[in-house]
């Protein structure tokens, strides 16, 4: 298993997966569109990263860069995605491990601190919040009303 920045010719198989995993109600073309607008290609304060096993892409995650405030940063971790058939053995974990080891070291390279990270998922899908708890080891949540009935939370963990 290799974990690696996303390259600028991998958009479709990262719309392919985002669309899979995440919002299947919308098309691939839309999807890479959506990326296109968030920022692609991946530049130092938009990361993506790629997970592949044997060759293939079979997941992969975002990182941005949400603000600056003097020599600390707050990242934004989003849209980790890892096919199906591939979930449920630890290389979710290991891509975002590995991602923000990256996007740290490159950071402080710069001189700059990573203050606190934070990422958002629905109530009600459950494994993204035990995912998301587990990983950021007791994070503050903080939960709003979004659509109909539906809220969301977002988990923030400072350094």
């Amino acid at each position: 298993m290799k974990i690696r920045k996303a390259e600028e010719g991998e958009i479709g198989e990262i719309a392919k997966i985002i669309r899979e995993e995440i919002y299947p109600e919308i098309s691939v073309t839309e999807m890479e569109e959506w990326i296109k607008g968030l920022g692609w290609p991946p530049n130092p304060y938009l990361w993506w990263f790629v997970v592949e096993k044997g060759g293939e892409i079979i997941g992969c995650m975002r990182w941005a860069i949400w603000d600056f405030c003097k020599d600390e940063i707050l990242l934004l971790s989003s849209w980790i995605g890892i096919k199906k058939e591939y979930q449920n053995q630890g290389i979710g974990k290991e891509l975002w491990r590995e991602a923000f080891n990256r996007v740290k070291q490159y950071w402080q390279e710069k001189g700059k601190k990573i203050a606190a990270i934070f990422t958002e998922t629905d109530e009600d899908n459950k494994r993204a919040c035990h995912f998301y708890r587990k990983l950021f080891e007791q994070p503050k949540e903080i939960k709003l009303p979004m659509w109909s009935k539906e809220r969301i939370v977002w988990f923030f963990k400072n350094f």
